[in-house]
């Protein structure tokens, strides 16, 4: 995957983000990051708190309109 990564586009992916793009993109079955482990990523973590957030909000409205 780091092939990919130079100089004009290094700044648009955190070293998180692209350590989690890595092991989700690994061909080895065997070696590759289970779901589970995936939703404990670092990357993951840091933005767990906007997913809470979106969804207290759909919950809310769908609360609202019954």
């Amino acid at each position: 995957m780091n092939k990919y990564i130079n100089d004009k586009n290094k700044d648009l992916i955190t070293p998180e983000a692209l350590d989690l793009l890595n092991k989700m993109l690994e061909v080895d079955h065997s070696l590759r990051i289970t779901a589970k482990d995936a939703l404990d990523h670092p990357y993951l973590k840091s933005h767990a708190h906007k997913t809470d957030r979106k969804k207290e909000t759909i919950e809310k409205k769908y609360k609202s309109k019954n």
